[in-house]
């Protein structure tokens, strides 16, 4: 579940709204700690960050940005903490407490999913801390939730859940823009190819080039929808639809060169006739023509296997 740099993390990051440093362990034995290790899972759960939060443990972190560490010797397993906070928390917070050595030291890092489900909050009393009862931290500092805070945490896990709907729509759009795309891909394919010169079927071809779709991916860029996407995911998209239209651009040209082939013993030798490829050189293009559509397939595949998978 660790997805940062935690050597990094612990000697260069100082606290903030998503990162928690601990000089001790919580004690799972210990009525205090475990009091104080829900208030600050729920803090850092309802802090109004995107992302992933951090609680380290045994390293004692100063103002200054120094760092002392305070190695851990019994390291507590992680299901202890899980089964504390399942009793005691709601909504559900995923997390994992892991093991972690840096320049020697053995540390425990918590790390936080993203928390969509904010707020989150005690589900039952517990010593000192009652039913309902809900923090948030600011930068260093924990606070109790107050109504104004509530209302901005539903404010904006209605904007994200309508962002959500936005972004799954265009999706599944884009998911039928690539599929599509892709059937057009292999009809124009057998259309194409080296051999035998048909021109009708480069015509063919030609016009198949017309009916390609690419209106999604365009909207996805303009809407800000793209900001939600995994890098991956952008990358993957962007290059699907680059080398479509680049197999388009191919198969456009070299129809239209055949076509200049055909028609030129037509043309009366008293005209300005404009210079044509050879048929050699036009045969190498053919080639090029059929690896384009080749790449455009396999880079669609590849599109459509990550959206199959991610959504």
């Amino acid at each position: 579940m660790i997805e940062v740099n935690i050597h990094e993390l612990v000697l260069f990051e100082n606290e903030n709204s998503r990162l928690d440093f601990k000089a001790k362990q919580y004690d799972i034995s210990n009525t205090k700690d475990k009091v104080s290790f829900l208030k600050d899972l729920i803090s850092l759960a309802n802090a109004s960050i995107e992302g992933e939060r951090h609680i380290i443990v045994g390293v004692k972190a100063y103002p200054d940005g120094k760092k002392n560490f305070e190695p851990i010797v019994d390291f507590v397993d992680d299901a202890n903490y899980q089964d504390l906070v399942r009793q005691n928390i709601t909504p559900e917070i995923k997390f994992l407490y892991e093991s972690y050595v840096v320049e020697g030291n053995r540390i425990g890092i918590f790390t936080i999913g993203s928390c969509y489900e904010a707020p989150y909050m005690m589900k039952k009393k517990y010593e000192n801390l009652n039913e309902g009862d809900s923090f948030i931290r600011r930068g260093s500092q924990q606070f109790r939730l107050t109504h104004s805070d509530f209302e901005k945490i539903y404010a904006s896990r209605y904007n994200k859940e309508k962002q959500k709907e936005l972004k799954d729509s265009y999706i599944y759009l884009l998911k039928h823009e690539f599929k599509t795309n892709r059937n057009i891909l292999s009809d124009m394919q057998s259309f194409v190819g080296v051999g035998p010169v048909i021109v009708e079927l480069w015509d063919t071809a030609k016009e198949i080039c017309n009916h390609f779709e690419f209106d999604t991916w365009g909207v996805i860029i303009r809407s800000g929808v793209v900001g939600y996407l995994e890098l991956n995911e952008i990358e993957a998209y962007r290059i699907a639809t680059n080398d479509s239209k680049l197999a388009i651009r191919t198969v456009r040209t070299i129809a239209a060169n055949w076509q200049r082939i055909i028609m030129w013993d037509s043309i009366p030798t008293d005209e300005l006739r404009q210079p044509i490829p050879t048929k050699v050189t036009l045969h190498s293009y053919v080639t090029q023509c059929e690896e384009a559509i080749k790449k455009a397939l396999r880079s669609i595949d590849t599109a459509i296997e990550l959206l199959e998978l991610k959504y």
